[in-house]
C-alpha cells in the first residue's frame, strides 16, 4: 500500500510555499500574507474582515482568484499558529 502524504499534494503545495523541482520552498509574498493574517487575527479581527481586507487590497489567492473566503483565511491561520 502507498504511504499517505501529510498535507496537500506535491502538485498543490500549501499556502506559503511553492514547488521548485519537486521540493517545497518558501514563497516570500505568501509568507507576508500569512504574517498579516496571523497579526490581524491576534488583534481580534474576524476571519470575514480579514478576507475582505485581502480582497480589497488586491491580494490574489493561491489559485490566483481575486476573492478571499473566510474559511481559507481560517485554515491559513490554523496551519500557521502553535
Amino acid at each position: 500500500m502507498r504511504n499517505r502524504q501529510q498535507k496537500g499534494r506535491s502538485s498543490n503545495p500549501s499556502y506559503g510555499t511553492r514547488a521548485v523541482r519537486g521540493h517545497p520552498i518558501d514563497d516570500m509574498a505568501e509568507q507576508r500574507v500569512i504574517k498579516t493574517v496571523v497579526e490581524m487575527r491576534n488583534d481580534g479581527i474576524s476571519f470575514s474582515k480579514i478576507a475582505k481586507f485581502l480582497t480589497g487590497a488586491g491580494v490574489s489567492t493561491k489559485t490566483r482568484r481575486k476573492k478571499w473566503h473566510p474559511e481559507v483565511v481560517r485554515q491559513i491561520y490554523l496551519n500557521n499558529t502553535v
